[in-house]
Formats: structure tokens, C-alpha cells, sequence
């Protein structure tokens, strides 16, 4: 969200606390909160409600931060969170991963879905080789980024 340049007029859809509170002070065209059950470890809303806000919505692009990945796919921290990633990802014409090299160390029960859903990954490490044989192999690029 800090990343969007001053000139971006698009709107914004997000389940994220902290991505809302950050936009709160901008001026765009249009923010769309999916209400629900905050998840206070991960500052999001989840649960029936939030998917029935998404299920009305098509999105661009959806940048997704998982709590861990691997060579068999994307993981949250719960259920209800990886179902509403999950749908998400579903609404959107492009899933773009942004994660730190954490992700690539942490591991999470809850599985959201296999990489070959993502479009790209973005993120600040080049990804251990296992999972960057299992990327080639769908065909995602990792973008390597200096914080």
C-alpha cells in the first residue's frame, strides 16, 4: 500500500487492518474494506462475511502474503484465513506474491492453494532451490527486490 505512487486513482480492495489504515490517508478513487472477524495475529478480517463481500468483487491484481511457502504451495496461519485468500485469488485477473524470505522459513498448517496460481513473486531473497525448481516448473519468475 506505501508502494502505490501519489498519481495511482484506482480502488483498492483489502481484508488487511493495517493496509486500510495506511490508505486511509490517501486520496483515491475508491477503498473497499471486506469486513468480518478480525484475525488479531494477522491484523485481517476473515470468515463468512468477508466472503460474502468478495464473492461480489473482481480484482485486477491481488497481492498475496502468506504466512509460509513451499515447493507444494502457499500456507496461513488458520482455515478461515486460507479461505478467504483462497477466494481472493479466485476474483483476481493476476496473483502477484509478495514475501520476505521469512515466508520461505516459516511454516503454517492451513494450505491456501499450489503455486501455479501465482502470476509473480516478488520478494527480497532468492528462494531456496527446491522451491525455485517447483516456480520454473509453472512458470513464475522470482523478482528479486532490495528492501
Amino acid at each position: 500500500a506505501r508502494a502505490l505512487p501519489e498519481t495511482f486513482r484506482g480502488c483498492v480492495i483489502s481484508h488487511s487492518l493495517p493496509v486500510l489504515q495506511c490508505l486511509s490517508t490517501r486520496r483515491l478513487e475508491r477503498v473497499v474494506a471486506l469486513g468480518g472477524e478480525l484475525l488479531a495475529g494477522r491484523h485481517a478480517f476473515v470468515g463468512p462475511t468477508t466472503e460474502a463481500a468478495t464473492a461480489q468483487l473482481r480484482v485486477r491484481t491481488f497481492f498475496l502474503t502468506p504466512c509460509g511457502i513451499d515447493a507444494r504451495g502457499l500456507y496461513a496461519a488458520s482455515p478461515a484465513e486460507a479461505s478467504v485468500q483462497r477466494q481472493l485469488m479466485d476474483i483476481a485477473d493476476e496473483v502477484v506474491l509478495v514475501v520476505t524470505r521469512e515466508a520461505f522459513r516459516t511454516s503454517a498448517p492451513a494450505r491456501i492453494a499450489p503455486l501455479g496460481r501465482l502470476t509473480r513473486l516478488v520478494t527480497d531473497q532468492r528462494p531456496p532451490s527446491e522451491l525455485a525448481c517447483a516456480l520454473r516448473r509453472v512458470g513464475v519468475v522470482p523478482h528479486v527486490v532490495d528492501g
